[in-house]
């Protein structure tokens, strides 16, 4: 009998090529739906998470950070690994290759000689965890360039996502104001007088400290740095947006900005200028996104005015 050039004879033919591109393609998929999670988690609603007051809650914040990026890494390194990862590869095997960057070649750099500067130090626990009140040691650096790598890596925006994160930003802004008029319902920072003492496990600490720490951030160093962040983002996405969810962004915009304000903190306001500063090509790059950035530009300046003699 004779055989058919056409058929095979083969009971288990090679995996086609596409099959090892749909592979891939879940594989990635995967990573997408566990950076978004991240991203949501961190922007949304762990700037929200409380647990007790003042100085504590800026170490329960810590530790909870520790342990949202810890259960990332164990999530992903394993993945990558099954996968076959190399560096020249976009993280995931077949992708398109996507070589590390000069800054992040530069943060890599930066966690090395970090790492030997606290090895090498004789401070202990100080360069490892950080100063009590700040918590800024060689650990929360380390799980700040994992949060950069697997968001800057793997993250796909999305409308939903940037809208949930705007409305996080604006309920931490708007818990700011309320504080800065008096009301801190959730009874955060309780303080009436200086001489007033607070004791918590044992700490004691003076008053009042809203005038340093603010919402539900803590103190105005994490305020800062979260409205460096949280002011240029909403207000870059309002420039870029086009449906009517833009005035939720602008909104966020300028309760961010007004948070910053209340908090009195300089080098926030550095951080905003320099972001500002650096977008100045995309502001200028259209008429619409011109006249954007110009009006939350406005509610900035009004706000500023109105605030100045509280301040």
């Amino acid at each position: 009998m004779p055989i058919n050039p056409t058929k095979t004879t083969r009971k288990n033919p090679l995996p086609k090529k596409t099959d090892t591109v749909r592979n891939a393609a879940q594989d990635l998929r995967i990573l997408h739906i566990l950076a978004a999670a991240f991203f949501i988690v961190m922007m949304a609603l762990y700037p929200l998470y409380l647990q007790d007051k003042y100085i504590l809650l800026i170490r329960y914040k810590t530790n909870v950070y520790y342990v949202i990026t810890v259960i990332a890494a164990a999530l992903v390194i394993p993945f990558l690994a099954y996968n076959k990862f190399h560096i020249k590869d976009y993280f995931v095997k077949n992708e398109p290759k996507r070589p590390l960057a000069v800054h992040e070649w530069a943060l890599l750099a930066f966690v090395l000689f970090t790492f030997i500067s606290t090895a090498a130090s004789k401070y202990g626990d100080v360069v490892w965890f950080g100063a009590p009140g700040r918590y800024e040691g060689f650990w929360t650096f380390l799980c700040y360039s994992a949060s950069f790598f697997f968001v800057a890596r793997f993250y796909r925006p999305r409308r939903k996502h940037l809208l949930i994160v705007a409305v996080g930003v604006i309920f931490v802004a708007l818990y700011a104001a309320l504080q800065f008029v008096g009301l801190d319902f959730l009874n955060l920072y309780p303080f009436t007088r200086t001489d007033e003492p607070y004791m918590s496990n044992g700490i004691q600490m003076f008053g009042p400290l809203s005038a340093h720490f603010r919402t539900t951030l803590g103190n105005t160093n994490v305020v800062s740095a979260y409205c460096s962040l949280s002011v240029v983002l909403v207000t870059v996405l309002y420039a870029g947006e086009k449906s009517r969810w833009r005035f939720l962004y602008l909104a966020a915009s300028v309760l961010s900005f007004l948070m910053l304000m209340i908090s009195n903190s300089e080098g926030g306001k550095v951080g905003i200028l320099v972001g500002m500063a650096l977008l100045i090509p995309y502001w200028v790059s259209g008429r619409v996104r011109l006249g954007r950035i110009l009006t939350a530009l406005g509610g900035w300046c009004v706000l500023f005015v109105h605030i100045l003699n509280q301040l």
